[in-house]
């Protein structure tokens, strides 16, 4: 089935470069992210926890173990006088960029 899609040049330029790096065609990898998100959307709309994607479980992994590498990270470098956020350590800045973030998702229907 072929259908057309409007996305802008850079998405397009991304895929290029997947394609490229992965030696497959444009519309192999094009299928194969739109499968992705397309499994990912119907994981979280399942009720029945049971049936959870193996796919979205690594993705939420890693998501994961990249956050707490950040927020050890941050603990040891965070400089309050550098903070954009005029945070006065780092776990007032982690719970600013928590609070903005959740609020950015509730703004644009993503919660």
């Amino acid at each position: 089935m072929e259908i057309s899609i409007d996305v802008s040049k850079h998405v397009v330029d991304e895929i290029q470069n997947i394609a490229h790096l992965e030696s497959k065609n444009f519309d192999v990898i094009s299928s194969k992210i739109l499968e992705l998100g397309l499994r990912i959307y119907q994981s979280t709309k399942h009720e029945d926890k049971d049936e959870t994607d193996p796919l979205l479980l690594s993705v939420f992994r890693r998501a994961t173990e990249s956050n707490l590498l950040i927020r050890e990270m941050l603990g040891h470098v965070f400089d309050k006088n550098r903070s954009s956020l005029k945070a006065y350590d780092h776990s007032s800045a982690i719970h600013a960029i928590e609070k903005t973030t959740h609020f950015f998702l509730q703004d644009n229907d993503l919660v």
